[in-house]
């Protein structure tokens, strides 16, 4: 009987590590999909603040630098050519 208490213990040993391993993975996933969601509500929130806005007559330096952190330009794609066609605003939080 003791080598069979003993047998249960590992088992159990080893589905409570089996267990604490995908509770983790489980608060990992929910935390990403957190602050995926975050992410989708400063978008939206983003392109409402800009749906209602008419087209400026003029550039305004002042907004722009407010708004955009950095500009990116060009892009290197998959295949590793170069797109020199491509800019991207890295907006502020």
């Amino acid at each position: 009987m003791n080598v069979l208490s003993h047998n249960l213990d590992l088992i159990l040993k080893d589905k409570h590590v089996e267990l604490l391993k995908i509770e983790n993975r489980i608060q990992g996933l929910l935390k990403e999909t957190n602050r995926n969601e975050s992410i989708k509500q400063r978008i939206n929130k983003f392109k409402s603040l800009f749906k209602n806005i008419d087209i400026m007559p003029k550039f305004d330096k002042d907004v722009f630098e407010c708004l955009i952190d950095k500009v990116v330009i060009g892009e290197t794609l998959e295949d590793g050519t170069i797109n020199p066609y491509t800019i991207r605003f890295i907006c502020k939080n």
